[in-house]
Formats: structure tokens, C-alpha cells, sequence
């Protein structure tokens, strides 16, 4: 498949927005309610990546991979949802050069979207307060669909919805999460050195650029994707 409008996919957490302030207070407001330590903003930032319920298992666990009691997780998820849906963007800011980027993107013609695995009840509130929400034709977020990232579902449905084609798409993330759905999906893969990644090395993980501003995307692409 071929053609179509260039199309621009964008993570949300850690690449058009550092959210972790406001999700780490979050985080440590629903664990000391519940008799559990608080685990910091440093600790979040680690955590973040695959969703509102997977960060609250590795903050109750401890490893990435890690699935807490349903009973505990319940409750702690219970206050998490309502203390982060209050705040979603309160000590959050969107990072330098994002608004001017997709601005320039879209005035060259770019469809732009967001997939995120944020559920829609945090992600739409998010992109709405950070003035962000109308620049974007779509946005896809983990529970818009039966599947997330790393599955490539999200950024083909996304290409479908806005006719665009993988030899026309850059999805642009800070995980190794969007590297691999990029990469199932067969679009280009952009990486931003600033965000969650976790201290993965995305350019010898198969990136095809690793930027450390946004600002460095829309050359890139215009030199890449006619």
C-alpha cells in the first residue's frame, strides 16, 4: 500500500507532553492512601509506558512486568483514577518547540494524530488543557480500540482513517513501545531522546532518527517523505 496524505503518529506521555509530574503525584497519593510507600517522581518516570493499570502493577510491584492482587490493585487503581483525573494537567507542561512543530507540520500539508495507550478518560482532558487537542485530525487513544501499542492495529486504523499509506507515516515516540509498533506497522520510526524510554538506547534498538527536540522532526521529514 502506497500513497495518500503524509501522516505524522504521535505518542502523547513523553513526547508532546511530560506528564509525570502530575502522574507521579497521582501515583504517590493513591499508594499512601492505601498504607504504601510513595515511590517518587523519578521512580514514575520509569514506570510510565503501557497504560494507566500497568503503571499503577509496577508501582505496586516493583518491576515492570509485575501484576499486583486484583483486590489491592483495585482499590489503589480506584484512587489513582480519581486524584489523576482531577489533575491531568496541573503540573504537567508540554515540551519545548511541540506547538511550533505540528503548526509548521500541518501547514505543509501533514495529517497528524495521536496513539497513545492513555485511556480516552485521561488523554482527551490532557491534550485539551495543553491547548494541543485541536491540532490533531485523530486521536486514537489505549482503550479506542481492542488493541494498543505495541500492536500495530492502532497506527494502521489510524493511516486507514486519515488515507494515508506506511511509506507516507512516521510515527514519532519516546519508547520502545512506539519503536515496536512502528516497526510491526511498517511506517518510519522517529524517537525523542527527552522522554520515558527508560535509558534504552532507541537508535541501536532500529530507530531511523533519534531527535532531542521536536523542532527536529519536520526537516527530517521533509527530507524522508515527499
Amino acid at each position: 500500500m502506497s500513497g495518500g496524505n503524509r501522516l505524522a503518529l504521535f505518542d502523547l506521555d513523553g513526547t508532546l507532553v511530560d506528564s509525570a509530574p502530575d502522574l507521579a503525584h497521582a501515583v504517590d497519593d493513591a499508594l499512601s492512601t492505601h498504607g504504601f510507600a510513595p515511590i517518587g517522581e523519578a521512580q514514575v518516570r520509569d514506570y510510565i509506558g503501557g497504560g494507566a493499570t500497568r503503571l499503577i502493577h509496577r508501582a505496586l510491584t516493583g518491576r515492570p512486568d509485575g501484576n499486583a492482587p486484583s483486590a489491592i490493585f483495585e482499590r489503589v487503581y480506584e484512587t489513582f483514577d480519581a486524584v489523576y483525573a482531577a489533575s491531568v494537567f496541573v503540573r504537567s507542561r508540554v515540551y519545548p518547540t511541540t506547538t511550533e512543530t505540528l503548526e509548521s507540520l500541518r501547514s505543509n500539508g501533514w495529517k497528524l494524530a495521536v496513539v497513545t495507550n492513555k485511556p480516552a478518560r485521561f488523554s482527551e482532558p490532557l491534550l485539551t488543557a495543553a491547548d494541543l487537542v485541536d491540532r490533531f485530525d485523530l486521536v486514537l487513544s489505549g482503550d479506542s480500540l481492542p488493541a494498543k501499542k505495541p500492536e500495530p492495529a492502532p497506527l494502521l486504523h489510524a493511516m486507514s482513517l486519515l488515507d494515508s499509506s506506511v511509506d507516507r507515516t512516521v510515527m514519532v515516540g519516546d519508547s520502545l513501545l512506539d519503536l515496536e509498533a512502528g516497526r510491526r506497522a511498517g511506517c518510519r520510526v522517529v524517537c525523542v531522546n527527552y522522554g520515558y524510554g527508560g535509558g534504552v538506547d532507541l537508535a541501536a534498538a532500529g530507530a531511523d532518527r533519534c531527535i532531542d527536540r521536536l523542532a527536529e522532526l519536520g526537516p527530517w521529514c521533509a527530507d524522508c517523505i515527499a
